[in-house]
């Protein structure tokens, strides 16, 4: 059983990259994949050292980070666009509208990490015309 469970991180591991090289090889995509990896390697550990072992935490940690840190890449459009279906999955989640006010913290965090906006400068502009952090329109 256990082979099953590392043979199946394996195969996990040529999906993820994969759909890596599939997403014109954008690193968050990666990153958020990797710690999807590790989940048979979690229940791996948990089977055969127990729940709460140092390594298994570790590694459960880790994973964690990893799929967040990926979304978070995404959600900032740092260096990687905001995929289209951000603004609208968080409008249905927390059923309003959020997206000028989202495209307005994106942008401060963006100027925090000293990125460029493209031709808007200020933060006015970004508010109502959020496309120039690169979101896309949302379905109604």
């Amino acid at each position: 059983q256990m082979l099953v469970l590392i043979s199946g991180s394996g195969l996990l591991a040529a999906l993820s990259y994969a759909k890596y090289l599939a997403s014109q090889q954008q690193l968050p995509m990666l990153v958020e994949h990797g710690g999807q990896i590790l989940i048979p390697v979690i229940l791996v550990l948990a089977l055969t050292a127990g729940i709460r072992h140092r390594a298994t935490v570790l590694v459960a940690k880790v994973a964690v980070v990893m799929v967040f840190a990926g979304h978070g890449l995404y959600a900032l459009g740092w260096h990687w666009p905001t995929p289209a279906n951000f603004f609208g999955m968080t409008s249905i989640i927390l059923h309003r509208s959020f997206r000028p006010v989202l495209a307005d913290r994106i942008g401060r965090i963006r100027r925090r990490l000293g990125a460029s906006h493209g031709p808007g400068k200020t933060r006015r502009r970004h508010v109502h015309r959020p496309e120039l952090l690169g979101c896309r329109p949302v379905c109604p």
